[in-house]
């Protein structure tokens, strides 16, 4: 398998046009749906989980129940629209990322490592972020688009 991954930061950037990332996160978006990094485009359910649970920590407010589900509603419309598939973790990926979580310490979040795990996994060398925790990994291939 080949294409692009999407991280959290990509969707977090792409809900608020004040987050300093917004701009670059929408030409990112024209470049994937362009075809630019390759087909298909994927994230998994981790990095939805935790992009759910930023915007709600990220609202405030009365209402702020609402605009976050809003936001969220954007983007699962958004995911649905490009058909980018949404990838679970298998019992094993998760025992790697287990793993692969205590040999960096906490030095890499535990999402971040669900995620490197299924780049390993599935032969994906591409990774759209703009968390440089992914860089780590650059001598196994894994190139980090932001």
């Amino acid at each position: 398998m080949s294409g692009v991954f999407l991280d959290t930061g990509l969707f977090i950037a792409l809900a608020y046009v004040d987050d300093d990332h917004h701009d670059r996160a929408i030409q990112l978006t024209n470049e994937m749906i362009g075809g630019n990094f390759g087909k298909p485009l994927q994230t998994s359910s981790a990095v939805i989980t935790e992009t759910a649970a930023v915007i709600h920590r990220k609202s405030s407010g009365l209402g702020k129940e609402q605009r976050a589900c809003e936001k969220i509603s954007k983007i699962f419309s958004f995911i649905e629209g490009y058909k980018i598939g949404v990838i679970f973790m298998s019992e094993d990926w998760f025992g790697q990322a287990k793993r692969l979580y205590q040999e960096r310490k906490g030095f890499l979040d535990f999402v971040d490592t669900l995620n490197v795990t299924f780049l390993r996994n599935n032969n994906v060398n591409q990774i759209v972020s703009f968390d440089s925790h992914y860089d780590q990994f650059a001598s196994e291939g894994i190139v980090r688009i932001c």
